[in-house]
C-alpha cells in the first residue's frame, strides 16, 4: 500500500481537510478536467504530491503545539493516567503497570512522587520505551488505532490556521468572481468558503481541544493496557467505561 494506516489516518486525512478550501477558486472559474488518461494521471499525481507535502506541515504544526497542550492538561496523558488521583485505572491495575514497567525497563515508578517533575519525566521516558515495546510485540493492537486517532486530531488542530488561511483566500477570490459574474454557482462557492472559514475557527476554539484531550487519554489508556496485557497475559480491569 502507498500509505500505512497511521500515515493515512494521522497525516493524509487532516492534510486533505486542511487543503479542501483550495478547490473552490478553480470551481468558481468553472475549470473542468480535460479528457484522457495522461492528463488525469498528471493531475492525480500532482494533487497527491501536494497533499503529501502538506501532511508534513500539519504534522509539524501539531507536534509544535503538543507541549503547550500537555501543559494546559497538567502533563502528558501517558503520565496523568498513572497518577494516584486519576480514575482511568483502578489502583490495582496501576500497581500491575508499575511492576510491569520495572520488569521490562528497570524504571521504578513510585506513585507517591507523582506530583514531582522528576516523576513525570521518568514516567514519560518509561512510556517512550513502552511504545517501542508495543511496536515490536503488539504492532497492530488497539493502541495503534487510538494513536492514529490522536495523531489525526492533533495534526488537524495544528493545521486549522492553515485551513483558515486557505478559506480566507478562497472566500476573497470567489467573492471577486461572484461580484463580476453574479451566477448562482459563484454565490454558492462564496457561502461554502465562508462556512469553511467558520468551521476552521470554531473547531480550533471549541471542538478540537476537548476531542483531542479525550483521544489522548484514550490512547494512553489503551497503550498502557496493551503493554500490561502483553507482559502478563491478563485482562485489564477498567473504570468509567474505558475503551475496549
Amino acid at each position: 500500500m502507498l500509505f500505512d494506516y497511521y500515515e493515512l489516518r494521522a497525516r493524509i486525512v487532516p492534510a486533505t481537510i486542511v487543503a479542501a478550501p483550495t478547490v473552490l477558486p478553480p470551481l468558481a472559474h468553472e475549470v473542468r478536467a480535460a479528457g484522457g488518461w495522461m492528463w488525469t494521471s498528471v493531475a492525480a499525481t500532482t494533487l497527491l504530491a501536494a497533499v503529501y507535502a502538506l501532511s508534513f506541515v500539519v504534522r509539524f504544526l501539531g507536534k509544535k503545539l503538543e507541549p503547550r497542550l500537555w501543559n494546559s492538561w497538567g502533563g502528558p496523558p501517558s503520565t496523568l493516567v498513572l497518577a494516584q488521583n486519576d480514575s482511568v485505572f483502578p489502583a490495582t491495575t496501576k500497581q500491575l503497570i508499575y511492576e510491569a514497567v520495572r520488569h521490562e525497563t528497570q524504571f521504578v515508578i513510585d506513585p507517591v512522587e507523582a506530583a514531582s517533575e522528576d516523576w513525570r519525566q521518568l514516567t514519560s521516558e518509561a512510556f517512550r520505551l513502552v511504545r517501542q515495546y508495543l511496536r515490536r510485540r503488539d504492532p497492530k493492537g488497539i493502541w495503534y488505532a487510538h494513536n492514529a486517532e490522536y495523531g489525526m486530531l492533533r495534526n488537524l488542530y495544528g493545521g486549522t490556521p492553515v485551513m483558515a488561511t486557505f478559506a480566507t483566500i478562497s472566500l476573497v477570490w470567489c467573492g471577486i468572481v461572484a461580484w463580476d459574474e453574479r451566477t448562482s454557482l459563484t454565490v454558492f462557492l462564496v457561502a461554502i468558503a465562508a462556512l469553511a472559514l467558520l468551521l476552521a475557527l470554531v473547531a480550533r476554539r471549541y471542538l478540537l481541544p476537548e476531542l483531542l484531550r479525550a483521544a489522548a487519554v484514550q490512547y494512553a489508556e489503551s497503550a498502557w493496557s496493551c503493554f500490561l496485557a502483553s507482559t502478563t497475559g491478563s485482562n485489564v480491569p477498567r473504570e468509567n467505561g474505558g475503551a475496549p
